[in-house]
């Protein structure tokens, strides 16, 4: 996408909406601080999975091959994948963890945010017998009880992150409009709102 001619695409990204989520639905007193200290969640799951001794901060400059797989399969594995998904995800980055490593690095992973893996189980049994509604109260049920595992937990972040991005491109339209600005929003991409202006 290109903006035209005397025009611009600004984008505003919604950062790290997901663990915003699950901070907010789990109350895991590990993932508010790190996003209360305003630190790299990110890096954060890095240094668990990789057991590196720099500072957050200096994990995305440092190791920043290590950080891609940090940044693909910590929200995977919060949302239900195991050391499989890990050891695929290392040996896309040329890294070769065993997968006994990996069960390792799941369970150590885990034990860093409990109060998420007790909403977890808490949620999939709530699914079992009853249907949930968002954060933006869209109702959403999983027919099938061998999808639970995988789908509840991330049908609840991830279709709240998705109403919240839509909400807000519509808060943010209706704004230009009162403003009498030249200004549309375009694309949602993922957190990202994208808006072509004059």
């Amino acid at each position: 996408f290109i903006a035209g001619p005397g025009r611009k695409l600004i984008t505003r990204d919604m950062s790290a909406i997901e663990p915003r989520l699950i901070a907010y639905y789990t109350q895991d007193p590990t993932l508010f601080e790190i996003l209360r200290n305003g630190q790299d969640f990110h890096g954060y799951n890095t240094k668990i999975f990789a057991e590196l001794d720099c500072p957050v901060e200096d994990v995305k400059t440092l190791h920043p091959n290590l950080r891609r797989l940090g940044k693909e399969a910590g929200l995977a594995i919060m949302y239900g994948a195991g050391a499989n998904r890990l050891q695929e995800c290392a040996q896309k980055y040329g890294i070769n963890w065993s997968l006994g490593e990996c069960r390792y690095k799941v369970e150590k992973f885990r034990q860093a945010y409990p109060k998420v893996e007790e909403f977890k189980a808490e949620l999939n049994k709530l699914m079992r017998h009853d249907s949930m509604t968002n954060l933006f109260g869209r109702q959403f049920r999983i027919a099938d009880p061998d999808d639970i595992y995988m789908k509840a937990f991330n049908s609840l972040i991830q279709g709240s992150a998705s109403d919240m991005v839509l909400h807000s491109a519509m808060k943010a339209q209706n704004a230009y409009d009162d403003l009498g600005m030249d200004a549309h929003v375009t694309l949602l991409v993922h957190d990202e709102i994208v808006v072509d202006a004059a």
